[in-house]
């Protein structure tokens, strides 16, 4: 039986802007459910959007808030993917979310976010960052630590190898902390789902297709499309 996949989008609130290529590609073989994001309570508007049994996949700020979901309605979750996520927010990310307070201007601070999103490497791919009121409103949701060790479904943690919004070890000890869960790196900055798409797809797929193939405390070997 093919299960439904809810996208949860990062701070832009968007799934159209974080997920334009994924999204698609996904919904050839499965139903997808998109869950765009408004400032309040995202794991309640998650939890209002998503069908029971459905596998959920977040993506920065959504990766948060699908730990979140899981931990609360455990019964819920069938399998999760955590995209560029944390267990606890660095001193790095908080510093990142208090830019979006003191900056007023919305074209700087997009500048200022593009340049922390994307990786050297990676910077062709980058795209503008929405700023907005939503996404304003969002950015408080950075400051939300998960409750790691309460989430029992399985479990795929995607880290980027230059993230410097979140840190790497920040991702890092997501995965320790969820018992079910696997593990995988890709070489990008945080903004994963623009920088190397095809490659997080193949990861996805391969989860999706089979959410235990890997046993819990796997770390994935690299797959470059």
């Amino acid at each position: 039986m093919t299960t439904t996949l809810v996208l949860v989008p990062g701070p832009s609130g968007r799934v159209a802007h974080d997920f334009d290529f994924l999204a698609p590609m996904l919904a050839r073989r499965r139903k997808v459910v998109a869950v765009d994001l408004e400032p309040g309570d995202p794991v309640a508007q998650l939890a209002a959007a998503a069908p029971e049994g459905a596998t959920v996949l977040g993506y920065s700020l959504g990766a948060a808030v699908a730990a979140r979901y899981a931990a609360e309605h455990p019964d819920r979750v069938r399998s999760l993917v955590l995209v560029s996520g944390w267990r606890s927010p660095s001193a790095k990310l908080l510093a990142y979310a208090a830019l979006w307070s003191v900056i007023n201007d919305d074209a700087v601070l997009a500048e200022v976010a593009r340049q922390s999103l994307y990786s050297a490497a990676g910077w062709d791919y980058s795209r503008p960052v929405p700023v907005d009121v939503r996404a304003r409103g969002l950015i408080a949701c950075l400051r939300a630590s998960v409750d790691a060790e309460a989430i029992t479904a399985p479990t795929l943690v995607v880290g980027a190898a230059f993230d410097e919004v979140v840190g790497r070890r920040q991702t890092r000890l997501l995965f320790g902390a969820i018992a079910n869960a696997r593990y995988a790196e890709i070489a990008s900055g945080h903004a994963i789902v623009h920088e190397r798409p095809a490659e997080l797809l193949a990861l996805v797929d391969a989860f999706l297709h089979d959410p235990e193939a890997q046993p819990a405390g796997s770390t994935l070997a690299r797959s470059q499309p």
